[in-house]
């Protein structure tokens, strides 16, 4: 049984599409609140996948409730020594990773975590134990929000120790180009001194298959941490699995794209849609949102409504960009008394409550969900728990059926805000569309 633990909704499909695609049946179970009837989910779901993947959307909370949420759900998983837990972290290292990274070790009883969040497949490497992004230092890159300086901002073992104590030793790119055998000389040493997390340099995909198989030659127990990049790794040598495959929801109705994403490659991808696309183009006044979102909100529905059932059956729902901008943002913040992260909670419960309204009003089965706050917001609002992974439509963004009680199954794209090339919508928009052809 594979086991993974993602701290968001879209970190927790892109990883367990990594298996999905080499036959194992994949659930996502959302685990927002550790309530006891969630977690018996879990228990139930474990006999009838081969790969769970437990969404604990600590991502915004302090490390304390990311540390007790995590621990409730490691003892309701019905781990055996057999089983493979794979603890999922940003791969631009949002989050309480130090703090998670500990409370699974501690845990777990294991000897060491190998620690890698390299993603070459969305541009996310390792080198000298820096997390370059898009051929930035993170520090310097549009990824870290943070009060480090870029330098350290940058250093992986300098933002794990923010919120753990635990011993950390790197192993480079040097020994890792040496293969496997090299790996796990390294390994063996660190475990020898004592080390708790090994930060792995990695700049492809070979290399974090090297990795993993190094660690194979190693005889003590090892919690396996990082982005898709080592899922993938983990997916392509364990064995797979030949279960019967997951078809989407046949449908002709509409798509509804629904980001709240502030990335910058996130509108450019809005953009390049909006060109080759007719659909209703629906980007929200913040302002208007603050001031009147009650009456704002049931202008914005009545729109979208008049949309799909007289002119385009599609529509792209996203905050209007011009309140990216620093002095825009930060004068709105200044007059409504809010921070950064209470704005985009009301953002992406004002998306969520679009989104649900829409739904309901025009029928709509088709969602592409851009950024992980979007997608939880959605799918909390539509009560969906639930997600069976169908495919990858690019690299970390994959097609899933998403259950509620109340619902029929909706087929759900959901996409990281910062990944995908330019036209990455646009292409999953039309690969959405022939699923949706397909009879």
């Amino acid at each position: 049984m594979i086991y993974i633990i993602a701290d968001d909704l879209t970190g927790a499909t892109d990883t367990g599409v990594q298996f999905s695609k080499q036959g194992y049946t994949t659930d996502v179970v959302i685990i927002s609140d550790a309530d006891d009837t969630h977690l018996a989910s879990i228990r139930d779901l474990t006999n009838t996948v081969d790969a769970l993947v437990v969404d604990t959307e600590t991502r915004e909370t302090d490390a304390a409730t990311a540390r007790a949420r995590l621990r409730q759900v490691l003892q309701a998983l019905p781990l055996s020594d057999a089983d493979i837990l794979y603890k999922k972290v940003d791969s631009t290292l949002r989050g309480n990773v130090g703090a998670e990274l500990d409370e699974c070790l501690n845990a777990l009883k294991k000897d060491v975590c190998l620690f890698t969040p390299s993603f070459p497949q969305n541009k996310r490497i390792t080198v000298e134990g820096y997390l370059i992004v898009h051929d930035q230092p993170l520090g310097l890159s549009e990824y870290y929000a943070g009060s480090l300086d870029p330098g350290e901002a940058s250093y992986i073992p300098s933002l794990l120790q923010q919120d753990t104590a635990l011993p950390i030793a790197r192993i480079d790119l040097k020994d890792v180009a040496q293969g496997e055998e090299a790996i796990a000389r390294k390994i063996r040493d660190f475990i020898e001194q004592k080390k708790k997390i090994l930060v792995i340099d990695a700049m492809n995909d070979h290399q974090l298959r090297e990795i993993l198989q190094g660690s194979f030659q190693v005889q003590s127990s090892i919690l396996y941490a990082g982005s898709a990049g080592l899922a993938n790794a983990i997916s392509e040598i364990c064995n797979g699995k030949h279960a019967t495959a997951v078809s989407p929801n046949r449908t002709e109705e509409s798509v509804m794209i629904v980001c709240g994403s502030m990335r910058s490659i996130a509108h450019r991808q809005i953009e390049f849609l909006k060109h080759r696309v007719a659909l209703r183009d629906i980007a929200l006044d913040v302002e208007r949102l603050l001031s009147a979102k009650d009456a704002y909100l049931q202008h914005i529905l009545a729109d979208a409504r008049s949309s799909v059932q007289n002119e385009s059956p599609h529509i792209v729902l996203y905050p209007d960009p011009v309140f990216t901008d620093a002095q825009t943002s930060e004068a709105l913040l200044s007059r409504y008394h809010l921070n950064f992260r209470s704005l985009g909670v009301i953002i992406r419960d004002s998306l969520a409550e679009l989104a649900m309204r829409i739904c309901e009003a025009v029928s709509i089965n088709n969602l592409i969900l851009t950024g992980g706050d979007t997608a939880i917001g959605v799918c909390e609002r539509l009560g969906i728990r639930q997600l069976t992974i169908v495919e990858e439509l690019l690299p970390g963004i994959p097609l899933s059926l998403g259950r509620s009680a109340t619902q029929n199954a909706l087929n759900i794209v959901t996409k990281a805000g910062g990944f995908g090339e330019e036209d990455a919508l646009y292409v999953v928009f039309q690969k959405l569309a022939q699923q949706r052809s397909l009879r």
